[in-house]
């Protein structure tokens, strides 16, 4: 109060040029950020399409898309983490060339907003997790691609049951096919390539945490810390260990081998997935384990059991992926064959 005017307008001023070079590092931080991972989405987008084995008949791949576009939103916020997805999902519409499959506008219309601008759009919920992902907490990132790649999944299956369940008897408007075929083709269809999706996006988040938290002591990254973080002491890294992951990973590659052998599911192709994974997994638990007895460390019995669990789940793969030509081969004739 008894500060003079003078000192009080010049104080202000000083305080508004601050406020106003931190929004314009921000705001650059943003573009330069969210342009990047723009750029990495499509390049990903790109090399899948030179993977057969990665794309479905009838759309859809297994990538780890969902890495670059939850990033966003946990590095920049709401609204670019959810606009680099939107402008991603056009960019993706417009290659995959979806107009050119049906004639029918309202399918294609449909399609549109339920497999890409809604699918791709619900990354920018990552963004929820923005500030525990500041803090340097291991779940948030797990946490954040695994809701976001759920709810795509969800979106995809209502777009499987409103539109490709007929999608070649199209002439006029949508029919939904809620049957229980209809429910059946649409679940197994979208999680045959969402679930390694999924997979394959939390085991590269969980590799890339290290060197992100390294890259926020960095100007760029400083300048988008949320508001209530930015006057805060840096927090020290987070990590999970590696016998955590073990614990994620293996209760992934368990869901999967017991999908894999269900043979009406037709999803043993999740075998050809999970089997490699289990077995690097097994090879790297067992040289822990020579590596701790020729350094006298003494081996805990979490240890021996994390071998069988992944020689298990190694074993439930090979089952899986044979399933389609011993016990369940019927389940995968097709009718007309």
């Amino acid at each position: 109060f008894f500060i003079p005017l003078s000192e009080r307008i010049q104080m202000n001023q000083t305080s508004s040029k601050t406020s106003s070079r931190a929004f314009s590092k921000k705001s650059l931080a943003d573009i330069v950020i969210s342009a990047m991972m723009l750029a990495l989405a499509l390049a990903i987008k790109g090399v899948s399409e030179l993977i057969p084995f990665s794309n479905l008949p009838y759309g859809g791949s297994i990538t780890i898309i969902l890495v670059p576009l939850c990033l966003v939103g946990l590095l920049c916020g709401p609204i670019w983490g959810t606009v680099v997805p939107i402008l991603f999902s056009v960019f993706n519409f417009l290659w995959d060339g979806v107009s050119t499959w049906t004639p029918n506008t309202n399918a294609v219309i449909i399609t549109l907003f339920l497999d890409y601008i809604i699918a791709f759009g619900v990354c920018g919920l990552s963004s929820l997790f923005r500030k525990p992902f500041f803090k340097k907490k291991a779940w948030a990132p797990l946490v954040a691609v695994l809701v976001c790649g759920l709810l795509r999944l969800v979106s995809h299956f209502f777009s499987g049951v409103i539109v490709w369940n007929n999608i070649w008897d199209y002439e006029g408007p949508v029919n939904m096919d809620w049957s229980k075929g209809g429910i059946t083709y649409s679940l197994v269809y979208n999680t045959s390539y969402m679930i390694p999706t999924i997979i394959l996006s939390l085991i590269v988040i969980a590799f890339l945490m290290k060197p992100l938290y390294t890259l926020f002591s960095m100007p760029l990254f400083q300048s988008l810390k949320p508001k209530s973080l930015r006057d805060e002491k840096e927090e020290a890294d987070t990590l999970p260990s590696y016998r955590i992951l073990s614990y994620i990973f293996g209760t992934i590659f368990a869901l999967s081998d017991i999908l894999s052998m269900i043979p009406q599911l037709k999803m043993n192709y999740l075998g050809y997935f999970v089997m490699p994974l289990s077995l690097a997994s097994l090879v790297y638990e067992i040289y822990s384990v020579i590596k701790m007895k020729k350094e006298s460390k003494k081996i805990q019995l979490v240890d021996i059991l994390m071998i069988v669990v992944f020689g298990l789940l190694l074993t439930l793969s090979i089952i899986g992926i044979i399933s389609r030509y011993t016990y369940g081969a019927s389940f995968y004739v097709v009718v007309g064959e």
